[in-house]
C-alpha cells in the first residue's frame, strides 16, 4: 500500500483549521513571572496555531508604562520595531482595547514590554490545530520584517 495517499493533518488543509481547535492556555501575574519592562519572551506552541486571544492583565500606572507588545517574529530581528510590525495592546486599566485576538497560522509568538515601566502581565488562550509545529515555516518578508 502506497503511503502517498494517507490523510493527515498539514498546513494547506482545510479540515485542521474548520474544526474545533485544541484548548492551550498560559499566562503571568503582576511581580513575580511577569514580562520585565524592556525585556521579550517568545512563546512556543506544541502545534500550529488556528486562534489566539491574548489579554493585557497589568492594571494601574499609566497605559504608555504598563504596555504589552505583540509580534510574530522576535522584536530584534529584521526591522520589526523600526516597520512597526507589532501591535500594542492597552493595560486593563486605560482606554481602548486591552486584548488582542489573531486568526493565524504560527508556531510561537513574541510578548514584550516595550518601556521601562515595571513590566506587562498577560494570557494567553489559543486554539491549536493537529499539526505538529515543526511543520509550520519561517514567518518573514513584507509585513513581518521587513
Amino acid at each position: 500500500m502506497s503511503e502517498s495517499n494517507i490523510y493527515t493533518a498539514g498546513l494547506n488543509n482545510v479540515g485542521s483549521y474548520i474544526s474545533s481547535g485544541v484548548p492551550w492556555i498560559t499566562g503571568s501575574t503582576p511581580g513575580t513571572n511577569s514580562i520585565p519592562g524592556g525585556q521579550e519572551i517568545k512563546v512556543e506552541f506544541p502545534y500550529v496555531t488556528k486562534k489566539i486571544h491574548i489579554q493585557n492583565t497589568r492594571a494601574g500606572g499609566s497605559s504608555a508604562s504598563k504596555r504589552l507588545r505583540v509580534s510574530l517574529i522576535a522584536t530584534g530581528s529584521g526591522n520589526v520595531a523600526g516597520g512597526f510590525h507589532y501591535y500594542d495592546i492597552a493595560n486593563a486599566s486605560a482606554l481602548g482595547p486591552t486584548t488582542l485576538d489573531l486568526n493565524v497560522k504560527v508556531k510561537e509568538i513574541y510578548l514584550s514590554a516595550p518601556d521601562g515601566g515595571g513590566g506587562s502581565a498577560y494570557t494567553l488562550v489559543a486554539e491549536l490545530t493537529r499539526i505538529p509545529a515543526i511543520r509550520m515555516f519561517e514567518l518573514t518578508g513584507s509585513g513581518v520584517s521587513e
